[in-house]
């Protein structure tokens, strides 16, 4: 066999099985992918970043028949109850509770039925007006088709992170976290 035909084999052989390798990602960067992958919603069309552009404060300047008033979902025809709000600053709201005074405080949407970020993340998934996600399962399935998310959630959350769908929901939230969390949503610029 020609030398330099067999080098050229054993070349590409490694250049093919490096592409199929997964890449263990950071935790911000987990959550940075999350927050972009269209995939993560019922008709692969919308990720976070469709109704909380970065480039326009993390809100949807999407136009459509409302004037904006509201976002549309990954269903076409469907809206949510109004237009997706800025997420910067996010991190900086306190879980829903009372005061000592009384009064309600923090928490998301205007009801206050997400205590924390991590919550309003889950129930966004599955709002059939917004990512309109069917049910954790599949959530599940859409995370096992990337080789990169499945090395790094197992390497963070267990390599039984699959095993449960809601511990998969978790890990979604907290890494999508992680990410909102980042300088880029609190830079304290104003003067």
């Amino acid at each position: 066999m020609n030398p330099t035909f067999f080098l050229l084999l054993i070349f590409l052989s490694q250049a093919v099985l490096g592409a199929e390798k997964s890449s263990l990602m950071s935790k911000q960067q987990l959550g940075t992918a999350l927050f972009f992958d269209a995939n993560l919603s019922a008709n692969r069309n919308q990720s976070c970043a469709t109704c909380h552009n970065p480039s326009q404060a993390f809100v949807d300047p999407r136009e459509n028949k409302f004037a904006r008033a509201v976002s549309e979902g990954s269903i076409d025809g469907r809206f949510g109850n109004r237009n997706s709000p800025s997420l910067t600053y996010t991190s900086k709201i306190p879980k829903f509770g009372v005061d000592i005074n009384g009064d309600y405080r923090g928490g998301f949407f205007y009801d206050g039925r997400a205590k924390d970020m991590q919550s309003q993340i889950a129930i966004t998934l599955f709002n059939k007006n917004e990512m309109a996600l069917k049910n954790p399962q599949e959530l599940l399935s859409r995370i096992k088709e990337n080789n990169d998310y499945i090395l790094s959630f197992e390497t963070y959350f267990g390599a039984d992170v699959f095993d449960d769908p809601d511990r998969t929901i978790k890990a979604v939230a907290s890494l999508i976290v992680a990410y909102e969390s980042g300088p880029l949503f609190s830079l304290f610029t104003s003067r």
